[in-house]
């Protein structure tokens, strides 16, 4: 977390001396910070920053096209026949009892379009989730969906597992 701060400090100034905040001089600022302590990794000792911070951009890539996607199959649902819809309930298999942990996956099902979670299990193994489903859609593939695929990425990035695709 250091080496971030530092990061956020070296783009902050690289904006100062080159004229001006904007988010153009910024990001250049944090991107040249980036190499700069790439550079520098044997001083300050963090060798894992680098490799947080791509598994992060890529896990924000990853996470805004899975809201893209789940916007779209939404929009055609609502705007589609009213037989076709239906709601459910769906059990997700938790795989970690943290608290900020869990609560950051509840949050970011619930930013995607048609899903909102509701409950977390007292012993924190099953998150409780509701979903809006067209009449095709099985329930249990969408929560191995979320179970396999946003929760495990979730927690490849928190460096908390390994992902095996």
């Amino acid at each position: 977390m250091k080496v971030f701060a530092l990061n956020l400090l070296i783009a902050l100034s690289w904006a100062l001396v080159t004229g001006g905040v904007s988010v153009v001089s910024l990001t250049l600022g944090f991107v040249v910070g980036f190499g700069v302590l790439w550079l520098l990794e044997p001083v300050h000792g963090d060798r894992h920053y680098h490799r947080r911070l791509f598994r992060m951009a890529a896990f924000l890539l990853w996470y805004l096209v899975e809201l893209l996607r789940s916007s779209l199959r939404v929009a055609q649902a609502v705007l589609g026949p009213a037989h076709r819809l239906r709601d459910g309930w769906l059990a997700v298999p938790l795989e970690t009892q943290r608290d900020e942990v869990i609560t950051l996956l509840a949050n970011l099902i619930s930013l995607t379009p048609g899903t909102l979670s509701v409950d977390v299990a007292t012993d924190k193994r099953v998150l409780h989730v509701h979903a809006l489903l067209r009449q095709d859609d099985d329930v249990t593939a969408l929560e191995h969906e979320l179970s396999t695929t946003l929760q495990r990425r979730l927690l490849h990035v928190l460096g908390l597992k390994e992902v095996s695709s």
